[in-house]
């Protein structure tokens, strides 16, 4: 038997999801959260439902497994509670935020535990790399400003790079002298990948996986 959590917006997918594991896993043992990770305060109550989960389960408290898989792309500009883009939020600060509170989990599991972020093929339409106020915020990804027509092609694909450069460049020493001067978007998110994997590794036994697709 595995305990597998699902987390999503969606509560009708979140059951299809649980009903297609359990038609190739009867034994499973599921538990579906919804959470919307363009919200905070969303993000911190899940973890509280979590919590509870395991604790009235009477399992483990850890996390061997954690797939960051999460993403959506607007039609149109909008700003979340949090004051950040939408799109921003929901496919990279959302899952960095979950991530960071999930460490304790992660750190806690008696195997060597794994975190795997997937990406898209979209990284192959950036040709530079804009870590400013402005993108995060969503009102200018790169020569693209929020105006008349949202440039939704512009905003997904920056959203897909431009988090990772400012939280390693600002909360990593080992990254503060890193010039990021490439095109693939691909390449930033293995550097993420890469740089948790080595720290996590080392203290924890924590593996880091990028998978594009």
């Amino acid at each position: 038997m595995f305990y597998f959590a699902s987390a999503g917006r969606s509560a009708q997918l979140l059951s299809e999801t649980a009903k297609e594991i359990r038609r190739q896993q009867p034994d499973a043992c599921l538990e579906a959260f919804q959470v919307d990770l363009s919200s905070y305060r969303s993000i911190k109550k899940f973890e509280a439902s979590l919590n509870q989960w395991i604790w009235d389960s009477n399992l483990e408290p850890s996390i061997q497994l954690l797939i960051n898989n999460a993403g959506m792309l607007a039609k149109s500009h909008r700003v979340t509670e949090d004051g950040i883009d939408e799109v921003m939020q929901t496919n990279y600060i959302g899952p960095f935020i979950l991530t960071s509170i999930l460490l304790p989990l992660l750190k806690n599991s008696p195997v060597p535990s794994r975190v795997v972020n997937l990406t898209s093929f979209t990284h192959r339409c950036v040709s530079e790399i804009d870590v400013s106020e402005e993108a995060l915020q969503g009102v200018k990804f790169g020569q693209h400003s929020v105006g008349g027509s949202y440039p939704l092609a512009s905003t997904y694909e920056y959203t897909k790079c431009t988090l990772l450069a400012l939280v390693f460049a600002s909360c990593s020493s080992n990254l503060q002298n890193l010039s990021v001067s490439f095109s693939p978007i691909a390449v930033c998110l293995l550097v993420f990948s890469y740089e948790l994997h080595r720290q996590l590794n080392i203290s924890s036994g924590i593996s880091v996986m990028y998978v594009p697709f």
